[in-house]
């Protein structure tokens, strides 16, 4: 997990300077779980300090057994930009789609 934090904060270091960028991912990492799990806490810390933010702040994913947010969308965007995300409720499959839309006004 370590390496995994490490690689993912060099590629977000990479993109930071870019104006715009969206990653949509699966990231595995429990966004519920930054008090208790330090992977998770550095995944976070990676994306804030490179200028990112996740726009989905609510479960992704349920099972019998847990409830987890582990798919997210990173956004970095200009200030002027209006991002509008969610969560699309279904029980086709056990992780939620996600989606964003971001309003670019030049």
């Amino acid at each position: 997990m370590e390496v995994y934090c490490e690689e993912y904060d060099t590629i977000l270091s990479k993109l930071s300077n870019s104006q715009n960028v969206i990653i949509g991912s699966d990231l595995n990492f429990d966004f519920l779980k930054t008090d208790t799990h330090i992977s998770t806490t550095t995944l976070l810390y990676s994306i804030f300090t490179n200028s990112f933010v996740p726009t989905i702040t609510k479960l992704t994913r349920i099972t019998h057994n847990s409830v987890t947010l582990i798919d997210n969308i990173l956004v970095k965007s200009n200030n002027n930009n209006r991002v509008y995300s969610g969560i699309i409720s279904t029980n086709i499959y056990d992780h939620f789609p996600v989606f964003c839309s971001i309003s670019l006004n030049r």
